[in-house]
C-alpha cells in the first residue's frame, strides 16, 4: 500500500510541476510578446519620425537612429523571440516527457492496487479455508474420543 501511495504522490508532484512549468511558459511567451511589439512600434515609430523629418524643415526635436542601428535592434528583437521559441521548446518538450511520465506512474498504480486487490482475495479465500479445515477438525476430534 505504501507503494501505491508513493506513486500516488510522485504522480500528483508530476502534475503540479507540469502546471508550473505551463504557466512560466504562458508567461515568457507573453513577456516576449510585449516586448517584441513594444521594439515594433518603438522601430515603426522611430521610422515615421525619420521620414517626417526629411520631408519637413522644422527644427529637429526627435531621437533619430540610423538604419544600421535599426536593423541591429531587429535582429536583437528576433534573437530574443528566437531564445523564448527555444525556451518554449524546451519547457513543451518537457511537459511530453513529464506526461509520459505521469501515464508510467498511473499504471504503476493500477498494477499496485490490483496486486493488493489479488492478494487480499487470496487472503480471505486463504482465511476461510482454514477455517472449513478447523471446522472439519473439530468435528472430527470428538468422534475419536
Amino acid at each position: 500500500m505504501r507503494e501505491a501511495e508513493k506513486t500516488r504522490q510522485e504522480a500528483e508532484e508530476t502534475r503540479i510541476h507540469m502546471e508550473e512549468l505551463r504557466r512560466e511558459a504562458v508567461k515568457q511567451l507573453e513577456v516576449v510578446r510585449r516586448a517584441v511589439e513594444k521594439q515594433r512600434r518603438e522601430n515603426t515609430k522611430v521610422l515615421t519620425d525619420e521620414k517626417e523629418s526629411l520631408t519637413h524643415d522644422d527644427p529637429d526635436k526627435k531621437i533619430r537612429i540610423s538604419l544600421k542601428e535599426h536593423e541591429e535592434s531587429e535582429r536583437m528583437v528576433q534573437y530574443k523571440a528566437k531564445t523564448v521559441d527555444a525556451q518554449l521548446e524546451e519547457i513543451s518538450m518537457s511537459r511530453v516527457e513529464e506526461e509520459s511520465m505521469l501515464e508510467e506512474k498511473m499504471k504503476e498504480m493500477e498494477e499496485v492496487k490490483e496486486a493488493t486487490d489479488t492478494a487480499l482475495r487470496s487472503a480471505e479465500i486463504a482465511e476461510e479455508a482454514h477455517c472449513i479445515v478447523d471446522a472439519e477438525l473439530r468435528k472430527w476430534k470428538p468422534e475419536e474420543l
